[in-house]
């Protein structure tokens, strides 16, 4: 049953989706026209009412990019509110299927949209450097960011896969941590609020991003604290090795601390969601 709402979730999605995505990037491909454009009149020192043309489409450019994020969080999380917290709830709550596999699959569909989204627009900033900027720059960059890669393992050895394995762990971590968020926000804005549901997820979401923050900036200022008290010090003269093992121990630490934090959120909307709806 989860697969079978899995996929009627992902398809309400893509239906739209699919759409905006072949815009951004034609989009992409015109900002990296626009762009090749400026970089050539502005090396021979041409500037006239072209360039001015060309500015405005890579600027058109980098505006759809940003929007096709904001659209792509809108199919989601709308989808998620109408499903749940309109008319339409009294529909999704008598289905034959725990709310647990219905919260499992709005979390799971946000999390592969959130992906594609990223591939999207790591796509779209690929096809507008490989058009608008030039072959040397390129070659210029890769070839820098090769050799650095290739410092960091030698210097790192094994320890630099854990690293890019913890890392990738963060960044699907962060997408759940802000897939959690938003589904927290809008159950207890709709838990709260009679009427203005949105108005009160939006409140709760800037009231956690608040908290979020000032604890941040205390975990921040404890750190700072900590390495200008002698821990800077006492990781430069350690053994490469037990130095190299201290920051993958930090980095699975902030895993710990994702892992943690987006459960808690999950588990209190899955909550509220079987004790404060009864709408089957």
């Amino acid at each position: 049953m989860l697969l079978k709402l899995l996929k009627y979730d992902m398809k309400s999605v893509f239906r739209i989706w699919w759409i905006m995505a072949l815009s951004v990037l034609g989009m992409s491909v015109v900002g990296g026209v626009g762009l090749k454009i400026v970089t050539t009149l502005i090396e021979a020192d041409r500037f006239s009412f072209l360039v001015l043309m060309a500015m405005l489409l890579v600027i058109a450019c980098v505006m759809a990019i940003i929007a096709s994020a904001v659209v792509t969080e809108l199919l989601v999380f709308v989808r998620f509110y109408k499903n749940f917290f309109t008319d339409e709830g009294y529909l999704t709550f008598t289905l034959p299927v725990s709310r647990k596999d219905l919260l499992l699959s709005k979390t799971v569909n946000a999390l592969i949209w959130t992906a594609a989204q990223a591939v999207l627009m790591v796509v779209c900033i690929f096809l507008v450097v490989l058009i608008g900027v030039p072959a040397s720059v390129g070659e210029d960059f890769f070839r820098e960011l090769t050799y650095t890669i290739s410092v960091v393992f030698a210097d790192a050895g094994i320890w630099a896969v854990i690293y890019v394995l913890e890392v990738l762990v963060i960044v699907l971590l962060s997408m759940l941590f802000s897939i959690s968020l938003i589904h927290f926000c809008i159950t207890m804005g709709a838990m709260l609020a009679k009427k203005a549901k949105i108005l009160a997820a939006i409140g709760i979401y800037y009231a956690v991003n608040m908290v979020i923050s000032f604890g941040m900036q205390i975990f921040t200022l404890i750190f700072t604290l900590m390495m200008s008290a002698g821990l800077g010090e006492l990781l430069d003269r350690a053994a490469p090795m037990m130095r190299c093992g201290i920051v993958a121990i930090m980095l699975l630490i902030a895993c710990c601390m994702m892992a943690t934090v987006s459960g808690v959120m999950y588990f209190i909307t899955l909550g509220r969601l079987e004790r404060n709806l009864n709408l089957a």
